[in-house]
């Protein structure tokens, strides 16, 4: 699933960019029915991608003060997914949400409050698989709560979560070398080893013309100046 996880983190905003991520990966987000027949609503993947064309129509240019954005679940997920890939999340607050533990995330949020910074969340009253009282909600934006599960035999304990998505961002924190950022093209990618720092043959290409250019507009100016001055 880790090139799903890229694919997410890489995701634009146009609802192109979100048909065809669902359509390559239409199990990402939990598809569990909820027993409602209501369209948008019949789970919580069917909910995240009705809202976000919702907001598309009606809230994608709402700015809010200090340049923080209003962003439905789908795309504020992401965002919380590029700050834990590029370790921009000092306090563990992005990666505690995407576990599903958001009371906890909330409580990191008020205990550090200059220090997470975040889009702000837009959400409908009603998310499937919550109680109708929001109040009664044990997540803020929609993903399940991970939990952790006792092996009664071995005392193992191991965590447990709800969709691909959360399973996925587990198992690459525990080789997080390889969630990297590509200094060329600024996408997120997958390193298979630890040295690679582009994320493909052609950034390679273009990272080595770049040195090539500098050295010549920098070091080969310098030794091209030295050289008439000798002549």
């Amino acid at each position: 699933m880790f090139e799903a996880l890229a694919a997410y983190a890489n995701m634009g905003d146009t609802p192109e960019d979100r048909r065809r991520f669902r359509l390559m990966y239409p199990d990402f987000f939990p598809t569990t029915s909820s027993g409602w027949t209501r369209p948008g609503f019949q789970h919580l993947a069917d909910w995240m991608y009705a809202f976000a064309d919702e907001w598309a129509k009606g809230m994608a240019d709402v700015r809010l003060p200090a340049g923080r954005r209003m962003l439905p679940p789908l795309l504020w997920y992401r965002n919380r997914l590029r700050a834990v890939w590029s370790r921009n999340d000092q306090h563990g607050y992005n990666l505690t949400t995407l576990y599903g533990l958001e009371k906890e995330a909330q409580d990191i949020a008020r205990e550090h409050p200059g220090d997470v910074e975040t889009d702000a969340l837009a959400s409908p009253i009603l998310t499937p698989g919550q109680p109708v009282d929001p109040a009664k909600h044990n997540t803020v934006g929609g993903l399940p709560r991970g939990r952790p599960v006792i092996n009664g035999v071995t005392g193992e304990i191991r965590w447990e979560f709800g969709c691909p998505l959360q399973e996925a961002v587990y198992d690459l924190m525990q080789a997080r070398w390889r969630a990297k950022v590509c200094p060329q093209c600024g996408r997120f990618f997958i390193a298979a080893k630890t040295a690679q720092k582009v994320c493909s043959a052609r950034c390679s290409d273009d990272a080595k013309r770049g040195r090539a250019l500098t050295y010549w507009n920098e070091t080969g100016k310098n030794k091209r100046r030295a050289k008439a001055r000798t002549k």
